[in-house]
């Protein structure tokens, strides 16, 4: 099951709406923090699945600092609506439940046997409205995810972290992913968007914290701001509107 739900990851269709990967030698992001407004209850279809993941997630590649011996993965706390191949599921309830948001670390099929699969700590479900402030930050070769739930009466957090043994993750994303028979029916807000990056990124880069990197015009992002040195970028909100049609929508930073 599990093989075949990574499968299906990597032969998602996809519309790209923003790419601020990091062109400088080596370049990467420290941390990335934003905060997820959990939109409606998505329906469930009659008949047959629908998989909604949305997520923040920053990813490496070959261009990036020791690639090897992890190869391609994704660093992502996840909203998750249906079937999923999220860690420390509860037995014995509906996949279809509501909303469940956990911190999790995805590699298709890696070299590196500790760093393959579907990895991630406890999940927690959650309900329409409340705001998950998502981090992910680094400390030394670590990267640890916290979802704080905030705007409900159980407020919680769940946290994950993993070794990613000097792996530079050169790519920031916002992305609404469906499977199946999802459709986007409620427009999806993430809020007080904060990247860190190591370097500045080179005076031609037009790839990082611009409106230059716009490829699509469904979605927007407003208040984009860089620091004075050249290391922070910070967006008010982006936002993704309701569609009617089957997609997966992709902010990449």
């Amino acid at each position: 099951m599990l093989q075949a739900t990574l499968l299906l990851l990597l032969a998602a269709d996809h519309t790209l709406a923003f790419d601020w990967t990091l062109t400088g030698p080596k370049n990467a992001y420290t941390s990335l923090t934003c905060t997820l407004v959990v939109p409606p209850v998505p329906q469930r279809p009659a008949t047959g699945d629908a998989t909604y993941f949305y997520w923040p997630g920053l990813q490496t590649n070959n261009l990036a600092a020791n690639f090897n011996p992890i190869g391609f993965g994704v660093l992502q706390p996840v909203l998750t609506f249906g079937p999923a191949c999220t860690p420390n599921q509860p037995k014995g309830v509906s996949v279809y439940r509501g909303w469940h948001v956990s911190a999790q670390y995805v590699n298709p099929g890696g070299p590196e046997a500790r760093h393959t699969g579907c990895m991630g700590g406890n999940m927690m479900d959650v309900s329409p409205g409340d705001s998950l402030v998502m981090s992910m930050t680094l400390t030394g070769t670590v990267w640890t995810q916290t979802v704080v739930r905030q705007g409900g009466p159980n407020g919680c957090e769940v946290s994950f972290s993993i070794d990613m043994l000097g792996q530079g993750q050169n790519r920031a994303e916002l992305v609404l992913e469906l499977y199946y028979q999802a459709v986007v029916t409620s427009d999806v807000l993430f809020n007080d968007i904060r990247m860190t990056i190591t370097n500045p990124e080179p005076s031609n880069s037009t790839r990082f914290c611009t409106p230059n990197s716009r490829l699509q015009k469904t979605e927007t992002c407003t208040g984009m701001a860089l620091s004075a040195d050249g290391k922070t970028c910070t967006i008010e909100q982006c936002m993704f509107k309701a569609a009617q049609n089957r997609k997966r929508f992709s902010i990449w930073t």
